[in-house]
């Protein structure tokens, strides 16, 4: 009896192990299985997140690329000729004495929507805060965007007006030409349109550092964008609208009350480089250029985050006009619903030949007035010709030596990067895929042939202005 009593233990005692190992060894198993599965990375949850987020490169009127507005900030809505409240005067004084900046623009419920060519623009708003531009004046390279002046702008988190632009626009106008208030419009000087990734950032830096009393630079804000309202075919305005728009709501951001202030400059998003006619439209008068780069090059840092992040494919889904144009004219689809198919190195490709190729037209229409500055060239070009010639700005030894110093450092030290920069045109070449080349090569070479046409174009005539200023002095 005591033998089958042991027994029965010892035999219990085994099962209790065999059950006790089994499961340390499927516990093992699963966090094995679950350690040795790749974690996605910082830049594939990123990508996930944007995927969850499509984003459309073209602003339509009921969706525009907003600047994040601090919780906190009290909004004040404005209304034009009339004194209702204490505040409501009062921001119509800030207003006025240019004491507030336009940050932002959008559309109400409406919008631009089914307007006539004969109508104006109407249900377009704006929002205006304090900005800090002696940050910028002091170091452009800290706040390379105006997204980051309006962050480190410390009276934009507290409070902000909202206004309609059109009212406020005819407004300010008719109060400033009867000298009415202490604010004046600063003289647009030039503007900056790009193709991404090829030193336009380089440019408007240059513009603030040579002169930081005098100038005003504006960075891809947020409120040029309207250029990019209507559509890419005008479905939700017309070019009409569209530059009667820009002109009030450039006249705006020139409104300054700063007595050393003399000029503004503005530099655009680089999709808005795809509308340079409503700009020509709007000011016709207006020097400009476009800053242009090796095409393998910029498609190659357009790529650095990933192909899925990249700027120039946000699109795919709503192409641009220019865009489907462009991909049908080299056989790539048959239809614009075709372009989900396009690999990204081509519709990327296909995106930057719609920026050249608006440049281009908009430099035919008015030679004298565009210029296009390849990436190589720079700063000499804004030196010896973009400055002094095309924005008739005075130059001076010293304002030389600001624009080589601030040239010479990394663009965008936002984030605390400020470094000398390092020319990383060959490490991009060597990073290039076999995709990239081909697109490039199928959709970019040829704009980019007749832009570097015109940059030596350009360069011949600064060079022989250059010859015969000497010659002048010498005799």
């Amino acid at each position: 009896m005591a033998k089958v009593l042991m027994l029965r233990i010892v035999l219990a005692a085994c099962v209790f192990f065999a059950a006790w190992i089994c499961d340390l060894y499927f516990i093992g198993f699963f966090r094995w299985s679950r350690s040795s599965k790749p974690k996605d990375s910082k830049l594939e949850q990123k990508q996930q997140r944007r995927r969850r987020k499509p984003i459309n490169d073209t602003p339509s009127p009921r969706k525009t690329k907003t600047i994040s507005m601090p919780q906190k900030a009290r909004v004040v809505n404005v209304t034009i000729g009339a004194q209702h409240s204490e505040e409501n005067a009062k921001a119509l004084d800030d207003l006025l004495s240019a004491s507030v900046h336009l940050i932002e623009v959008f559309f109400d419920s409406k919008g631009m929507k089914d307007k006539t060519i004969s109508e104006s623009y109407s249900g377009v708003f704006g929002d205006f805060c304090t900005l800090s531009f002696d940050i910028q004046k002091q170091d452009p390279t800290s706040v390379p965007m105006f997204r980051h002046l309006v962050q480190k702008s410390d009276a934009c988190k507290k409070q902000r007006y909202r206004v309609d632009i059109k009212s406020f626009a005819r407004f300010a106008r008719e109060k400033d030409s009867e000298n009415q208030t202490s604010a004046k419009a600063l003289s647009m000087a030039g503007a900056i349109f790009h193709e991404s990734r090829c030193g336009s950032t380089v440019i408007a830096n240059a513009l603030q550092v040579m002169d930081p009393k005098r100038h005003r630079v504006y960075s891809e804000a947020q409120p040029e964008m309207v250029t990019n309202f209507c559509g890419s075919s005008y479905e939700y305005c017309s070019k009409e609208q569209a530059s009667e728009l820009l002109k009030d709501v450039l006249y705006i951001m020139s409104r300054s009350s700063n007595a050393d202030e003399e000029k503004v400059f503005f530099k655009f998003h680089s999709d808005s480089a795809r509308n340079l006619e409503i700009f020509q439209h709007a000011f016709p008068n207006t020097p400009w250029v476009f800053a242009f780069r090796d095409p393998v090059q910029i498609i190659v840092s357009q790529f650095k985050e990933g192909k899925s992040l990249a700027k120039c494919v946000r699109s795919k889904l709503d192409p641009a006009r220019g865009v489907i144009a462009i991909l049908k004219s080299k056989q790539l689809i048959d239809s614009p619903s075709d372009t989900k198919d396009v690999s990204q190195e081509n519709f990327c490709a296909a995106t930057l030949a719609s920026y050249c190729e608006s440049a281009l037209k908009a430099k035919s229409k008015a030679p004298f007035l565009g210029t296009m500055v390849h990436y190589p060239d720079l700063p000499d070009i804004l030196l010896d010709r973009v400055f002094p010639n095309s924005f008739q700005l005075p130059m001076s030894k010293e304002k030389e030596e600001l624009i080589r110093s601030v040239s010479s450092m990394y663009s965008k030290a936002s984030h605390g990067r400020s470094r000398p920069y390092n020319d990383d045109s060959k490490l991009k070449e060597q990073k290039a895929t076999d995709a990239i080349r081909e697109a490039a090569r199928v959709l970019l070479e040829n704009s980019y042939e007749q832009l570097l046409q015109e940059a030596l174009v350009t360069t011949a005539d600064s060079n022989r202005r250059k010859d015969r200023t000497i010659l002048d002095q010498e005799l």
